[in-house]
């Protein structure tokens, strides 16, 4: 079974449809770690988890108005209880860096994992 492969052991895997193929010989090579919380500075809830599978009450907050029409991913998030979800296998482009650009390269998702982080950093 192929898809095994790809998933990290021993944590939960929940598919989101917010992914596709990677470009063919491409390196990944980076890590892209984002920082989140919906809404903001809020935590111990399931609104990331349910952007990234597109069930996000888009009502609960005023903040997820914009997020309608976004369509995001990221292959692991881990939760503040250390707790780890993977929502897209390795081998495939997570939605997560959208046009983007660092050190003169752009199109971060094609070369990159991401980790979605529910923390706060200290004097936010």
């Amino acid at each position: 079974y192929m898809l095994k492969k790809y998933l990290l052991e021993n944590c939960e895997f929940i598919q989101s449809s917010n992914y596709d193929d990677r470009p063919k010989n491409i390196e990944i090579d980076s890590i892209i770690i984002h920082c989140i919380s919906l809404p903001e500075s809020e935590f111990n809830n399931d609104n990331v988890i349910d952007l990234f599978l597109n069930k996000l009450n888009y009502k609960y907050h005023p903040s997820f108005t914009s997020l309608k029409k976004v369509r995001v991913s990221s292959h692991l998030f881990i939760q503040r209880t250390g707790g780890i979800i993977q929502f897209v296998p390795f081998d495939k482009r997570a939605w997560h860096a959208g046009v983007s650009n660092f050190m003169e390269r752009g199109a971060l998702n094609n070369f990159s994992f991401a980790s979605g982080n529910s923390v706060e950093f200290p004097g936010k």
